[in-house]
Order: structure tokens, then C-alpha cells, then sequence
């Protein structure tokens, strides 16, 4: 690696934890200095590879390439960081995929290598450990570091890479590998991740899919996408059985025809019932006659005078006994007050005053426990808007597993009783409307999103906005695909009227494993 490349990582990026170290090279993870964003930074002992063309091609199946450096001997490369979990983990604890959950990643991974296949690149090396599931259900491929460009009219690969057991045989120099390479290793990508005793729909295909003579497979990932759809309809065709749909309409027919015909039919009258006695049929009129001012409609019946007996009467006692009513407990509902927060000091905020009217902004302060964040942005009268200052704190297995779990009967976890709070100034002469502030809480990529709104801050008032963490969950941080979770808060504050100083910020949270 040169020394510029090198000298640049170190200025952007800190290292947090090595990932991987073989004799290819190293991963390791790393965080962002300026953002907080979390990233991958690859150093692979090999030339050539396309990470270049992937900078310069994003696509939603792989990550996106921030950085790639290379000489005559290495190649560096900086890319999204992907939170999910890696199919490897499902074949690990035999969690095997059903249909539909294989039958949509296949779909996505066929439109993405669609992408990748016509950009002439070959990823040569897809298995349950380089597929990445994310918690939305979109899948991501990693790892091109055994990709290759496709060249024509090459016999054979220059480099024998790949993963024994996924790769084809044209990758171990019996050919040129091609986009049917990548269509054989997805077919035994997936008969593992289904389980050696499916025999469903897919199997077939699959089978097609890892013929050993390339001529014998799917020719493209196109013809896979439409065989899997074909497969999928047809599915949905035996579902709905034709012979069913005969049957009850036929039935539907026949019920309908025997209530109509025996609808109107008199019930039998056996000897000695009461006799059946018809109403006399009453003639209406053509036209309903008009009713005019003193005038009588004549009555087509009426009816006979009833005699009632005559109504007794009855006198009432002459004290009404009091019947004693039950004693009623009425629980007042009990109305939760905010936890107390373990080794909480009062914030200080804007130790650096500014007088109201020397400055046409307001700031806002952030604390967490009563401690300052970010409180180097003092020493600079520049507004950080661009920049999501990142304020970092590693939490322990022993800390985090002791804490209270969601549910009984859950893995997931919630923070203890501590709180965020952010005070905010106007330091203009004006009145700053609308003030808000948008909490992002990320959970290993699931996401929540809250606003809390202010009253108009007067100038020289200040206002402010407290969050108790205990109201957000961790999942299950054993459950993760590296050796930590990383849990994010970003914070955003804005409002009409001024300047703001201090509009975002970005607190992680590490929790480290054992």
C-alpha cells in the first residue's frame, strides 16, 4: 500500500475491529472520523479486480464502493458497511429457507448479476457466506475479491480462485469461467440453503442450474429468471384446482334451484293442526289517492274492540326497604413518571456565552447523562450542518447482557434508564418558529423514526428536549453477523427563522461480545 493511500485512511477513518486475515489479505471495520458512518476496508493482495467498475456502476445487490486504490502489487478498497445476517448462519443452525423466501432471493440475485453479468463481470465466488439478508428481506453479495472481467476467446482463468464445493469445474482450469459459472454456484448455493431432503417445485431448476457441462445450463440468468417465474405460475395454477371450481358451482347451482323451487310451497297440514286461514286479498288502487284539508281516507279495515280486564291496583309500602350498594374500589390509573437516571448530573449548556444580537443563529447543545457531546464544535464559530459529528461508546458483554429484556419471552433487549437532552438557544433577534427535532434510532438496519416539537423560541430563550433511551430495544446482539452490534441515535434539529448551529448529531453505541 503507498504511503499517500495509507495516510489517508488513517486521517478519514478509525479502525475498529480486524474481520478477517488470511493470506489474501485483510477486513477489517472502521468508522467514519467525519461522518460516524461505519465501513469495510479491504486490503486484497491481487490486481485487476473490477472494484473500479462497481465505484463507477452502483447496484442495489452489492455494496456501494466509496474508495479503491490500487498499484502493482495490492489493492485497497473502503465500501458500505451491510448490516444483515448471512445465509451461512441459516445453514449453521439448519434454519433452511422455504420456497418463497428462496424463490425471492433468486429473483433479486438473478436482476442484480443481470446488472453485473452485462458490465462483463464474473463474481466467481457466490455461497451462503457472501449473501447477506438484510431485516427489509433485500439481499446483498459481497466479496468480489475473486471476481474477474470476462475476456473473449480465452481458454482458461489466469487465477484458480473461488470456494471449492460452489465453484464450477471451468473455474479449476478445465475453461474460461462465464456468467453460467455464477449460474452453477448459485444453484448449489441454494440446494444447501434448502436442505438436502427438498424435493419441492425449485428442484429441478436448481438441478439445471449445476449441470457439470456449462452447454447443459441455463444459459443466462435471464432464462433462470423465467424459468423461476413459469415455475411460480404454474404453482399458482395447481393451487387453484380447475375440478374444485366445477364442483362447487355445481353444487351452488343445485342448492340455488331447490331453495327457489320450494320456496313459495305450503308446508304439509297433518290431521287435527290448526288449519291454514288465507288473508283476504286486497285490491290495491292504481293511483293512491291524494288526502285533501278535511278530508277522510277510507279504512279497508278495521279492527275488533278488545275488551281489557280493568287494571288492578296496588299500594305501594309504606317505606321503601334501602337496599345497601357494594363498596366500589376505583384504582386511579397510575401515571408513569420519567426513571431516574443511574449517576445523572445536571447539564450545563452554553458554558461559551454569546451576547443576543451579536450572532444570527441559535445552537443547540447535546448531552447524554448530563455529560457534553461534541464539545469540540465550540472552539470553532463555523456552522457543522454538513457534518454529523459521531461521539462513540463501547459497552461491554458483561453490561449488556445483564440488561432488562423486552419481553419474557423475547431475546431482544432495552436500554437502561439513561437520557439524551438538547438544548437549544436563539441567539438572534429574532423569534426561531417551528422548532423539531427528528430522533433516527437504527437498530442493526431496523429503523425507527420519532419528532419531538418545541414552542417559538424568543431571542435569548432557551428551550429544551429530553429522550429516555429505555423506550428503544436492541435486538439480540448474539444474533449478529460480525463480532458486535452497532446501534446508532441520530439526531436532527431544525426550525424557521435563523441559522442553527449544531443541527445534528450521531451517537453510537458498541456492544461488544464476548
Amino acid at each position: 500500500m503507498k504511503d499517500s493511500v495509507k495516510a489517508y485512511l488513517e486521517n478519514r477513518f478509525e479502525i475498529v475491529k480486524l474481520l478477517r486475515q488470511s493470506d489474501k489479505g485483510t477486513v477489517h471495520l472502521a468508522q467514519s472520523k467525519e461522518t460516524g458512518e461505519f465501513v469495510i476496508i479491504k486490503h486484497v493482495n491481487l490486481t485487476g479486480l473490477p472494484y473500479k467498475i462497481l465505484r463507477k456502476n452502483p447496484n442495489p445487490l452489492f455494496a456501494k464502493i466509496l474508495h479503491c486504490a490500487e498499484d502493482d502489487k495490492d489493492t485497497v478498497i473502503v465500501e458500505e458497511f451491510i448490516q444483515g445476517e448471512s445465509l451461512i448462519e441459516h445453514l449453521q443452525r439448519k434454519n433452511f429457507l422455504n420456497e418463497d423466501a428462496a424463490q425471492k432471493i433468486l429473483l433479486q440475485l438473478c436482476d442484480g448479476l443481470k446488472f453485473l453479468h452485462a458490465l462483463g463481470i464474473i463474481h466467481r465466488d457466490i455461497k451462503p457466506s457472501n449473501l447477506i439478508l438484510q431485516a427489509d428481506g433485500v439481499i446483498k453479495l459481497i466479496d468480489f475479491d475473486a471476481a474477474r472481467i470476462f475476456k473473449e476467446n480465452k481458454s482458461e482463468d489466469t487465477n484458480a480462485l473461488g470456494t471449492k464445493g460452489y465453484a464450477p469445474p471451468e473455474q479449476y482450469g478445465y475453461g474460461q469461467t462465464d456468467s453460467r459459472s455464477d449460474i452453477y454456484a448459485l444453484g448449489i448455493t441454494f440446494q444447501k440453503l434448502l436442505g438436502e431432503n427438498y424435493h419441492g417445485r425449485l428442484k429441478n431448476i436448481l438441478s439445471k442450474c449445476t449441470e457439470i457441462d456449462p452447454k447443459n445450463r441455463w444459459q443466462s440468468v435471464e432464462e433462470l429468471k423465467s424459468a423461476l417465474i413459469r415455475q411460480e405460475n404454474i404453482h399458482v395454477e395447481k393451487s387453484f384446482n380447475p375440478l374444485k371450481f366445477i364442483v362447487i358451482t355445481i353444487g351452488i347451482f343445485v342448492l340455488y334451484n331447490f331453495f327457489n323451487e320450494n320456496q313459495n310451497k305450503p308446508l304439509p297440514v297433518e290431521e287435527n293442526s290448526i288449519p291454514q286461514i288465507e288473508p283476504p286479498k286486497v285490491e290495491e288502487p292504481a293511483e293512491i289517492p291524494v288526502q285533501k284539508e278535511n278530508s277522510v281516507v277510507e279504512e279497508k279495515f278495521t279492527f275488533p274492540e278488545i275488551n281489557l280486564p280493568p287494571t288492578p291496583t296496588i299500594n305501594p309500602p309504606a317505606q321503601i326497604e334501602q337496599i345497601p350498594l357494594p363498596n366500589i374500589e376505583i384504582e386511579t390509573p397510575k401515571i408513569e413518571t420519567p426513571p431516574v437516571v443511574d449517576n445523572y448530573k445536571t447539564p450545563e449548556p452554553f458554558q461559551k456565552e454569546i451576547a443576543t444580537g451579536n450572532a444570527d443563529y441559535v445552537k443547540a447543545e447535546y448531552f447524554l447523562d448530563g455529560e457534553r457531546l461534541h464539545a469540540w464544535t465550540d472552539e470553532f464559530d463555523l456552522n457543522f450542518a454538513d457534518v454529523k459529528p459521531a461521539e462513540r461508546y463501547e459497552i461491554s458483554y458483561n453490561e449488556w447482557n445483564a440488561w432488562q429484556k423486552v419481553s419474557s419471552n423475547s431475546t431482544a433487549i432495552k436500554f437502561p434508564n439513561s437520557v439524551i437532552e438538547v438544548f437549544v438557544k436563539n441567539f438572534s433577534d429574532k423569534t426561531f418558529k417551528n422548532p423539531q427535532l427528528e430522533i433516527i434510532f437504527d437498530n442493526n438496519g431496523r429503523i425507527e423514526k420519532k419528532t419531538l416539537r418545541g414552542n417559538d423560541i424568543a431571542p435569548n430563550q432557551t428551550i429544551n428536549f429530553k429522550i429516555h433511551l429505555n423506550q428503544f430495544r436492541i435486538d439480540n446482539p448474539h444474533y449478529q453477523i460480525v463480532n458486535a452490534v452497532f446501534d446508532r441515535i441520530i439526531l436532527n434539529f431544525r426550525g424557521d427563522g435563523a441559522e442553527i448551529r449544531g443541527s445534528n448529531a450521531n451517537i453510537t453505541f458498541h456492544f461488544m461480545q464476548n
